[in-house]
């Protein structure tokens, strides 16, 4: 099995040489490839555990207004929702 490189060599050798300077110039302008260090900071986990309170206070919110609305079944509900909106589309 030949890796990724050996493929992309394979592939170069086979170009001519005006297609092998545009293949170049392309991936001289490609985004490299960098390291993601995940490391995580309390102001980080301060800020995801009010943002996931924040979600959690908004679903029970809209889970009190579907019972007040009387929608026993949500899924459904939903369905009927979107259908009407993008039924054409369907």
């Amino acid at each position: 099995m030949m890796t990724i490189q050996q493929q992309a060599y394979e592939l170069i050798d086979e170009l001519p040489d005006d297609s092998v300077k545009v293949m170049i110039e392309l991936m001289s302008r490609m985004p490299k490839a960098t390291k993601i260090s995940i490391v995580s900071s309390p102001m980080k986990d301060e800020t995801s555990k009010e943002r996931k309170r924040a979600a959690f206070e908004r679903m029970k919110k809209l889970r009190k207004s579907a019972t007040e609305h009387k929608i026993e079944d949500v899924e459904a509900a939903r369905y009927d929702a979107v259908k009407e909106k993008y039924g054409a589309f369907m």
